[in-house]
């Protein structure tokens, strides 16, 4: 097993084409420097069985995802922290039943709301009809809902020791904006 750094980010190359990603040591102790990180917070995967136009040239599309979800993993285990996904898990509401086995395969565990694309016609009240639906019936993605009844709370103590509470309130697409009760 050998370790490449390229400034960014620093990979531990096992045999055959597996790596495993990781946050590199000099943007660890910046991130710790400001208190660390919370969460990681991320949007618009698009998980998709064909490439999108603009990497049409991609020899195996799934291989690309497979790859990017692996950072997206690594990054969240690297750090201690959850990984929240602000919608568009999904680029279509009803993706291929290979898609979805695909995404509960390599998709790390998340805490989400729906956008747009994850919602059958945009429609919020039929969630449960999509593939994000199924990922959350799965519980490979734990679903943020809206208003008070989807707060997101955890604590956390950052490297200098302070103790913190982290919230988190979802509005997912068409969903009204409005303040939480306490806040």
């Amino acid at each position: 097993m050998r370790t490449r750094d390229n400034g960014a980010t620093k990979k531990v190359e096992k045999t055959g084409s597996e790596s495993v990603p990781y946050v590199s040591e000099a943007i660890i102790n910046r991130i710790e420097a400001h208190g660390g990180p919370v969460a990681v917070v991320c949007s618009c995967i698009h998980l998709s069985s064909k490439a999108p136009i603009a990497r049409a040239g991609e020899p195996d599309w799934y291989a690309v995802m497979e790859r990017n979800l692996t950072n997206l993993r690594g990054i969240s285990e690297s750090l201690r922290v959850p990984i929240l996904c602000a919608g568009d898990v999904f680029d279509r509401w009803n993706s291929s039943p290979e898609l979805i086995n695909f995404a509960l395969d390599v998709l790390p565990p998340m805490s989400a709301i729906p956008g747009q694309h994850d919602l059958p016609y945009h429609n919020y009240e039929d969630r449960h009809k999509s593939a994000f639906g199924t990922l959350v019936r799965a519980k490979r993605i734990q679903e943020i809902l809206p208003g008070d009844d989807g707060v997101l709370s955890w604590f956390c103590t950052t490297v200098t020791g302070k103790s913190m509470q982290v919230r988190v309130y979802g509005f997912p697409w068409g969903s009204k904006l409005r303040l939480p009760k306490d806040g």
